[in-house]
């Protein structure tokens, strides 16, 4: 059998005056035990995402400028161009005009990156 020590008096008061202590050490928040468990892993992530983030933004902003386009010329199928201050080529010119650097930009801190 084992040996437990004698519960007495005074061995009941020191564990009651450890519990609040250990409740306070606990985590606030479940996002503070989000990042007790997963410290490493988000911040891996999240080192991925910073030395990656202006690639990412240029990619998305090529892609959603990419699908612009092809909504506007969708969109202006068999119509006849009304006046407008902007006619349709001019708009996708303009569009595509960004478009170009934003698809273009990723290839360049890729290729500046290595020596």
């Amino acid at each position: 059998m084992a040996n437990f020590p004698a519960v007495t008096k005074d061995s009941k008061s020191r564990l009651s005056e450890e519990i609040p202590t250990a409740v306070q050490d606990a985590p606030a928040s479940s996002e503070d035990v989000a990042d007790s468990v997963d410290g490493p892993r988000k911040s891996a992530v999240a080192a991925f995402f910073s030395d990656w983030k202006w690639e990412l933004a240029a990619m998305l902003l090529a892609l959603s400028l990419f699908v612009a386009i092809i909504a506007l010329i969708a969109s202006q199928d068999k119509k006849y161009q009304t006046s407008s201050t902007i006619n349709l080529n001019s708009q996708v010119a303009i569009l595509s005009t960004i478009f170009r650097p934003s698809l273009v930009f990723p290839v360049v801190q890729g290729n500046c990156g290595e020596a």
